[in-house]
Order: structure tokens, then sequence, then C-alpha cells
């Protein structure tokens, strides 16, 4: 188990191998159907979108909608699987930032597939995105490591 996630009135439990479990008082854990297909893909973010749930592994994207796991954008995905993602975070607006050990966020419009990267050849202090927060101002901020 990497971390559990609230999504509505349920408690989300990524393990890895072994797919999403669903966590209710009443029935305890539960295997949400779809979810094994994430093979041993480490979840390292869950966001509630559309009814269903997106999902980030360290290499990509996905959604999980019913009992259909499917790729969030194959050409973001594309540009993904090379790198270590570690943050997801929905925005206000619908873009999906999404954070990198070693090569900053990317940016991803769903209405518009853009895709926009930001890494230190942008001015970033650091490629490391340890966390994401979307201000009340609709700001993105971004916790980077420290350099000295």
């Amino acid at each position: 188990m990497m971390f559990a996630r609230a999504v509505g009135n349920e408690l989300i439990v990524p393990v890895t191998g072994n797919g999403l479990h669903r966590w209710t008082l009443k029935e305890g854990f539960t295997l949400i159907p779809g979810s094994r297909e994430l093979g041993n893909h480490a979840v390292v973010g869950i966001q509630e979108i559309d009814g269903g749930l997106l999902l980030g592994t360290s290499n990509a994207v996905y959604t999980l909608k019913g009992q259909e796991l499917l790729s969030l954008n194959e050409t973001l995905n594309e540009r993904l699987k090379k790198q270590e993602i570690n943050r997801l975070l929905l925005l206000k607006d619908g873009t999906l930032a999404i954070g990198t050990i070693n090569n900053g966020v990317y940016l991803f419009t769903p209405s518009t597939e853009e895709i926009t990267h930001l890494s230190e050849k942008s001015n970033l202090s650091n490629n490391t995105v340890l966390a994401l927060f979307e201000s009340r101002a609709g700001n993105l901020w971004l916790a980077l490591v420290r350099q000295d």
C-alpha cells in the first residue's frame, strides 16, 4: 500500500500489483473492478473526475470509469513514459498538473490536449517537484527540492 485517498465518502487504497481497493465501514476492503489492469505500477495520485477516477502511476495517467481503465491521453503518456511522476493535481479549471522527480511539471489541458512543460530550462529553480497546491485565487504552487 502506498497511500490512501478519500474520494467522496469512501477511502481508496492502491495496493501495488493488486489494484485499487475501496474501504467502507459496512463492507471493509473490496477490489475496485478494472483496477487490476494497473499491474505492478505504483499509483502515485488519485483524483475524482466525471464520476470516475483519474489515476497517476509512476509513468502514465489513466481514467477508471465503471470497470474500464483507459489512458487519459496517448500523446501525454508517450511524453511521460520515461519520467518518474510523483504528484498529480486536478486544477479548478480542468487542467491537470503532473509533478515529476527529475523533469519539473507537466500541465495538460484535456479540452485542447495542450501539454505545457515547465522545468529548469523554463526557469524553475529545480526539476524535482515534491508537492503541488492550487491557491484560492487559482495559482499553482510547486514545492521543489532546495538547492544550496
